[in-house]
Protein backbone atom coordinates (compact mmCIF):
# COMPACT_ATOMS: atom_id res chain seq x y z
CA UNK A 1 0.00 0.00 0.00
CA UNK A 2 2.95 2.29 0.98
CA UNK A 3 4.80 1.67 -2.41
CA UNK A 4 1.61 2.24 -4.62
CA UNK A 5 1.00 5.59 -2.66
CA UNK A 6 4.76 6.63 -3.53
CA UNK A 7 4.07 5.29 -7.20
CA UNK A 8 1.02 7.66 -7.30
CA UNK A 9 3.21 10.42 -5.80
CA UNK A 10 0.63 11.08 -3.14
CA UNK A 11 3.68 10.54 -0.55
CA UNK A 12 7.17 10.54 -0.18
CA UNK A 13 10.02 9.78 2.08
CA UNK A 14 12.72 12.46 3.13
CA UNK A 15 15.94 10.54 3.32
CA UNK A 16 17.82 13.29 5.05
CA UNK A 17 15.25 14.19 7.47
CA UNK A 18 13.84 10.20 7.46
CA UNK A 19 10.22 10.76 7.79
CA UNK A 20 7.16 10.53 5.51
CA UNK A 21 5.33 13.26 4.47
CA UNK A 22 2.19 13.90 1.75
CA UNK A 23 2.03 15.65 -1.23
CA UNK A 24 1.35 19.47 -0.82
CA UNK A 25 -1.95 19.10 -2.37
CA UNK A 26 -3.17 16.09 -0.30
CA UNK A 27 -2.08 18.15 3.07
CA UNK A 28 -3.75 21.51 1.77
CA UNK A 29 -7.06 19.49 1.20
CA UNK A 30 -6.70 18.19 4.83
CA UNK A 31 -6.02 21.69 6.32
CA UNK A 32 -9.33 23.16 4.10
CA UNK A 33 -11.44 20.62 5.45
CA UNK A 34 -10.50 21.00 9.30
CA UNK A 35 -11.49 24.08 11.65
CA UNK A 36 -9.14 26.51 12.87
CA UNK A 37 -9.65 24.85 16.39
CA UNK A 38 -9.36 21.45 15.02
CA UNK A 39 -6.00 22.14 13.22
CA UNK A 40 -4.44 23.69 16.22
CA UNK A 41 -5.30 20.09 18.14
CA UNK A 42 -3.68 18.82 15.10
CA UNK A 43 -0.54 21.13 15.21
CA UNK A 44 -0.39 20.41 18.97
CA UNK A 45 -0.33 16.52 18.74
CA UNK A 46 2.69 16.60 16.06
CA UNK A 47 4.43 19.33 18.78
CA UNK A 48 4.10 16.71 21.46
CA UNK A 49 5.46 13.94 19.07
CA UNK A 50 8.43 15.59 18.09
CA UNK A 51 8.89 16.45 21.42
CA UNK A 52 9.18 12.58 22.60
CA UNK A 53 12.26 11.93 20.70
CA UNK A 54 13.80 15.32 19.95
CA UNK A 55 17.45 15.45 21.64
CA UNK A 56 17.62 17.80 24.52
CA UNK A 57 21.49 19.14 23.23
CA UNK A 58 21.71 18.52 19.87
CA UNK A 59 24.94 18.94 18.32
CA UNK A 60 24.45 20.05 14.36
CA UNK A 61 21.76 21.43 12.55
CA UNK A 62 20.46 17.91 11.14
CA UNK A 63 19.73 16.98 15.25
CA UNK A 64 18.02 19.93 15.37
CA UNK A 65 15.98 18.78 12.85
CA UNK A 66 12.50 17.74 15.59
CA UNK A 67 12.97 21.17 17.65
CA UNK A 68 12.68 22.98 14.39
CA UNK A 69 9.55 20.88 13.71
CA UNK A 70 8.27 21.67 17.34
CA UNK A 71 8.61 25.41 17.10
CA UNK A 72 6.32 25.48 13.79
CA UNK A 73 3.81 22.85 15.05
CA UNK A 74 3.63 24.45 18.93
CA UNK A 75 3.58 27.97 17.80
CA UNK A 76 1.05 27.33 14.94
CA UNK A 77 -0.86 25.30 17.73
CA UNK A 78 -1.02 28.63 19.66
CA UNK A 79 1.55 27.20 22.73
CA UNK A 80 3.93 30.29 21.92
CA UNK A 81 5.35 30.93 25.71
CA UNK A 82 6.15 27.37 26.12
CA UNK A 83 7.57 26.47 22.88
CA UNK A 84 9.55 30.19 23.64
CA UNK A 85 10.90 28.93 27.27
CA UNK A 86 11.04 25.28 26.50
CA UNK A 87 12.22 24.40 23.03
CA UNK A 88 13.59 27.74 21.49
CA UNK A 89 15.45 29.22 24.09
CA UNK A 90 16.47 26.52 26.23
CA UNK A 91 17.14 23.75 23.79
CA UNK A 92 17.89 25.99 20.35
CA UNK A 93 18.98 28.91 21.68
CA UNK A 94 20.92 26.99 25.42
CA UNK A 95 19.74 30.24 26.80
CA UNK A 96 23.52 32.25 26.97
CA UNK A 97 25.23 30.33 24.73
CA UNK A 98 23.70 31.60 21.58
CA UNK A 99 24.20 28.17 20.43
CA UNK A 100 22.33 28.32 17.20
CA UNK A 101 24.12 31.84 16.07
CA UNK A 102 27.80 31.05 18.04
CA UNK A 103 28.34 27.86 17.15
CA UNK A 104 26.59 27.58 13.45
CA UNK A 105 26.06 31.10 12.47
CA UNK A 106 22.51 30.13 10.95
CA UNK A 107 21.47 33.53 11.17
CA UNK A 108 18.61 32.33 8.17
CA UNK A 109 17.81 29.71 9.85
CA UNK A 110 17.15 31.46 13.26
CA UNK A 111 15.24 34.09 11.42
CA UNK A 112 12.78 31.43 10.01
CA UNK A 113 12.41 30.26 13.78
CA UNK A 114 11.36 33.43 14.82
CA UNK A 115 9.20 34.05 12.49
CA UNK A 116 6.92 31.53 13.74
CA UNK A 117 6.19 34.14 17.27
CA UNK A 118 4.88 36.59 14.90
CA UNK A 119 1.50 36.79 13.60
CA UNK A 120 1.38 35.45 9.88
CA UNK A 121 4.98 35.33 10.08
CA UNK A 122 4.56 39.20 9.60
CA UNK A 123 7.89 40.72 11.76
CA UNK A 124 6.07 44.64 11.52
CA UNK A 125 3.40 43.30 14.65
CA UNK A 126 4.59 42.02 17.78
CA UNK A 127 5.33 38.91 18.50
CA UNK A 128 2.81 36.66 20.41
CA UNK A 129 4.72 35.71 23.35
CA UNK A 130 3.25 37.11 26.80
CA UNK A 131 6.59 38.62 28.65
CA UNK A 132 7.33 41.90 27.53
CA UNK A 133 11.16 40.87 27.97
CA UNK A 134 10.75 38.12 25.67
CA UNK A 135 8.80 40.01 22.81
CA UNK A 136 12.06 42.19 23.21
CA UNK A 137 14.55 39.48 23.25
CA UNK A 138 12.43 37.99 19.36
CA UNK A 139 12.35 41.55 18.16
CA UNK A 140 16.41 41.83 18.70
CA UNK A 141 16.75 38.31 17.23
CA UNK A 142 14.88 38.79 14.31
CA UNK A 143 16.48 42.79 14.25
CA UNK A 144 20.10 41.34 14.27
CA UNK A 145 19.29 38.02 12.38
CA UNK A 146 17.77 40.38 9.04
CA UNK A 147 21.05 42.50 9.52
CA UNK A 148 23.82 39.62 9.10
CA UNK A 149 21.46 38.39 5.91
CA UNK A 150 22.21 42.09 4.38
CA UNK A 151 18.81 43.45 4.97
CA UNK A 152 19.69 46.59 6.67
CA UNK A 153 16.75 48.98 6.79
CA UNK A 154 14.10 45.84 7.77
CA UNK A 155 16.48 45.47 10.76
CA UNK A 156 16.67 49.10 11.89
CA UNK A 157 13.07 48.81 12.29
CA UNK A 158 12.87 45.85 14.15
CA UNK A 159 15.97 47.22 16.23
CA UNK A 160 14.77 50.60 17.16
CA UNK A 161 10.88 49.26 18.42
CA UNK A 162 13.29 46.86 20.57
CA UNK A 163 15.04 50.03 21.86
CA UNK A 164 12.10 52.19 22.13
CA UNK A 165 10.10 49.63 24.39
CA UNK A 166 13.03 49.16 26.31
CA UNK A 167 13.33 52.89 27.07
CA UNK A 168 9.86 53.18 28.16
CA UNK A 169 10.60 50.25 30.91
CA UNK A 170 13.83 52.14 32.10
CA UNK A 171 15.75 49.22 31.14
CA UNK A 172 19.00 51.39 30.51
CA UNK A 173 21.48 48.76 29.92
CA UNK A 174 19.35 46.40 27.47
CA UNK A 175 18.70 50.06 25.81
CA UNK A 176 22.03 51.32 25.74
CA UNK A 177 23.46 48.16 23.91
CA UNK A 178 20.45 48.26 21.36
CA UNK A 179 21.70 51.71 20.36
CA UNK A 180 24.92 50.21 20.03
CA UNK A 181 23.66 47.61 17.63
CA UNK A 182 22.18 50.08 15.68
CA UNK A 183 25.51 52.16 15.85
CA UNK A 184 26.75 49.59 14.11
CA UNK A 185 24.26 49.05 11.55
CA UNK A 186 24.07 52.67 10.52
CA UNK A 187 27.84 52.56 10.15
CA UNK A 188 27.63 49.83 7.70
CA UNK A 189 24.76 51.59 5.60
CA UNK A 190 27.31 54.63 5.54
CA UNK A 191 24.83 56.86 7.87
CA UNK A 192 27.92 57.84 10.29
CA UNK A 193 25.91 61.01 11.46
CA UNK A 194 22.96 58.90 12.46
CA UNK A 195 25.16 56.53 14.30
CA UNK A 196 26.90 59.65 15.67
CA UNK A 197 23.32 60.15 17.63
CA UNK A 198 22.86 56.88 18.93
CA UNK A 199 26.61 56.07 20.15
CA UNK A 200 25.42 59.48 22.35
CA UNK A 201 22.10 57.91 23.45
CA UNK A 202 24.48 54.30 24.20
CA UNK A 203 26.29 56.78 26.42
CA UNK A 204 23.42 58.32 28.09
CA UNK A 205 21.81 54.68 28.61
CA UNK A 206 24.55 52.81 29.79
CA UNK A 207 25.27 56.26 32.36
CA UNK A 208 21.49 55.02 33.66
CA UNK A 209 22.17 52.15 34.19
CA UNK A 210 25.27 52.63 35.92
CA UNK A 211 27.01 49.40 35.15
CA UNK A 212 30.66 49.60 34.19
CA UNK A 213 31.01 47.41 31.46
CA UNK A 214 28.16 48.87 29.35
CA UNK A 215 29.72 52.67 29.99
CA UNK A 216 33.30 51.10 28.66
CA UNK A 217 31.41 49.79 25.81
CA UNK A 218 29.29 52.63 25.01
CA UNK A 219 32.46 54.67 25.75
CA UNK A 220 33.87 53.08 22.93
CA UNK A 221 31.62 53.19 20.13
CA UNK A 222 31.30 57.07 20.86
CA UNK A 223 35.49 57.33 20.21
CA UNK A 224 34.92 54.83 17.24
CA UNK A 225 32.31 57.06 15.77
CA UNK A 226 34.30 59.99 16.43
CA UNK A 227 37.13 58.16 14.43
CA UNK A 228 34.76 57.40 11.32
CA UNK A 229 33.75 60.84 11.16
CA UNK A 230 36.90 61.96 10.63
CA UNK A 231 37.15 64.26 14.09
CA UNK A 232 40.67 62.47 15.02
CA UNK A 233 41.30 65.07 17.67
CA UNK A 234 38.25 64.15 19.84
CA UNK A 235 38.30 60.42 19.01
CA UNK A 236 42.09 60.10 20.07
CA UNK A 237 40.77 62.69 23.91
CA UNK A 238 37.90 59.51 24.14
CA UNK A 239 40.66 56.38 23.32
CA UNK A 240 43.24 57.74 25.77
CA UNK A 241 40.38 58.10 28.20
CA UNK A 242 39.58 54.62 27.88
CA UNK A 243 43.10 53.78 28.07
CA UNK A 244 43.71 55.80 31.64
CA UNK A 245 40.80 53.22 32.62
CA UNK A 246 42.41 50.66 31.42
CA UNK A 247 42.38 48.55 34.82
CA UNK A 248 38.33 48.37 35.28
CA UNK A 249 38.03 47.75 31.60
CA UNK A 250 40.56 44.54 32.14
CA UNK A 251 38.44 43.71 34.86
CA UNK A 252 35.26 43.77 32.70
CA UNK A 253 36.24 40.77 30.20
Amino acid sequence: MVFGLVDWRLISFDEEKKFWTTHPLIKAYFESTFDEENKKLCHKQIYQYFGEYAPRKPETLEEMQPLFEQVYHGCSAGLYDEVFEGVYWEKIYRRKEHFIIYKFGAWETNLSLVKNFFPDNDLSQMPLVSKKSDQNFLLNSAGLALFSTDRPREAEELLIKKTNMQLEDKEWKNASMGYQNLVDLQFKTGRLEKGFENAVKAQDAAGKAKIDQYIMFSKFYFAWILHLLGKSKKAEKEFNNLRVNIDNFHNIW
